[in-house]
């Protein structure tokens, strides 16, 4: 009788941290999952529902960066309870520190012409955990606490166009990734 009391006590030791950290309340604010961005990707889809962005005007277009990431360990947890269901959150080890955004055509727009090549970065914000129609700027040495990034631009265009956008990431390892786009036909507006 005592060794199925003191396994039932040793069951309920180990069970009830489990459940608790799991299912009420989750993590504590000092608990978090670190990654590593292996590579990067983009796509673009216009209307927010996947299609086939071409030809669309360049405001209903969403460039999504996403990460290719190598999940790290958990930092700083508490006691030894397991997470059985809790999401936890996700911080890069790695900071974005310059991105370029051009196209390989000169880019009319009604506001001005923007030559091939030169910046476009002010043209777009960023949305992501944390930026939602941020400046561009604001994503630099700030720590990424997701694996994708949104660019978007509300810029119109003052006649049909096509274009190739070219993004240029720089982390602050050293690494540097160039993403283009496949040739967008764009909208007037």
């Amino acid at each position: 009788m005592r060794i199925i009391a003191v396994g039932t006590l040793a069951c309920i030791l180990i069970t009830v941290p489990v459940i608790l950290q799991s299912c009420c309340g989750g993590i504590s604010g000092g608990d978090d999952v670190y990654y590593n961005i292996d590579s990067m990707s983009m796509s673009v889809h216009a209307g927010g529902n996947g299609a086939t962005p071409s030809p669309a005007k360049l405001s209903e277009l969403s460039f999504l960066l996403s990460f290719q990431v190598t999940r790290a360990e958990i930092q700083s947890i508490h006691g030894s309870a397991l997470y059985a269901c809790s999401e936890l959150p996700m911080i890069s080890n790695q900071k974005i520190t310059a991105i370029a955004i051009t196209s390989n055509k000169d880019l009319i727009l009604t506001s001005g012409t923007i030559t091939a090549g030169e910046s476009l970065n002010f043209k777009f914000m960023a949305n992501s955990v944390g930026h939602i129609g941020d400046p561009v700027s604001d994503l630099i040495n700030s720590p990424l606490l997701d694996d994708y990034v949104v660019f978007r631009s509300d810029a119109a265009l003052t006649t049909a166009q096509t274009h190739t956008f070219i993004f240029k990431i720089t982390l602050d390892d050293g690494r540097d990734f160039k993403l283009e786009t496949e040739s967008l036909d764009l909208l007037k507006g």
